[in-house]
């Protein structure tokens, strides 16, 4: 049997579990390690393999692997490139019963005509299950970026996309860019972001650059919570 020498690996530890990413030059790895107690040995089952079917998807075979993530109920959430067009994807479940959440080439809504470009760094998982994920978007409305929630598996809700006016903040004040969003979930499936802003110009662009904070409730209301330039509460 040949033997597969790990050349890098990256893991997050969430209490007493870890998620692995591992490769070498012949395979890539999801691990799913299980630390029984300070002393004793873990262990350590696979979540997804390179070449081999995800479980629950028996038609989507990964080949690389990004940004892994492990709630404390031992769901995992991560991207991956699927089948021989190697699509980028948000793949998430628990080890035994994966589901792609979306895909690269996927319309965003089923209706518009545009859809998935490309997926960013930016993810979050959330201890209820509730995922959230950063992408670009392409399309006859033009290029964009946006940001999704998913509470119950196969219902995605788009919370925000570029050139969408901000809630809380003067008319023409958009979300201008997601690139360097910040995004986390609360144990009920909360959200809160990081997003950039910027006033909306005559020529559809944006100018005047800042950034501020966001809550989404469990209910769908996306709420202002602060943005840099603001006199914070307490202090006038």
């Amino acid at each position: 049997m040949q033997k597969n020498r790990i050349q890098w690996s990256k893991y997050l530890q969430v209490s007493k579990a870890r998620l692995l990413i591992a490769s070498s030059l012949s395979f890539a790895c999801v691990f799913h390690v299980n630390l029984v107690s300070a002393i004793d040995s873990s262990t350590i089952t696979i979540v997804a393999l390179s070449d081999q079917p995800l479980t629950g998807q028996p038609a989507d075979v990964p080949s690389f692997f990004l940004d892994a993530k492990l709630n404390n109920a031992g769901q995992v959430l991560f991207k991956a490139s699927l089948g021989d067009s190697s699509d980028g994807a948000v793949v998430s479940g628990f080890r035994d019963q994966l589901h792609v959440v979306a895909r690269e080439e996927e319309s965003i809504d089923g209706s518009s005509g545009d859809y998935f470009n490309g997926f960013e760094s930016q993810t979050a998982l959330g201890d209820s299950g509730a995922i959230a994920f950063q992408a670009r978007i392409s399309g006859p409305s033009g290029n964009s970026e946006g940001i999704w929630i998913e509470t119950t598996p196969g219902q995605l809700e788009l919370v925000a996309r570029t050139l969408d006016q901000a809630p809380g903040l003067a008319p023409g004040t958009v979300f201008s860019d997601f690139s360097d969003s910040r995004l986390s979930l609360g144990q009920n499936g909360e959200l809160l972001m990081f997003v950039d802003t910027g006033q909306l110009n005559s020529s559809g662009g944006t100018q005047t650059s800042s950034d501020g904070y966001w809550t989404r409730s469990v209910d769908g209301n996306l709420e202002f919570l602060a943005a840099r330039g603001a006199i914070a509460p307490g202090t006038s």
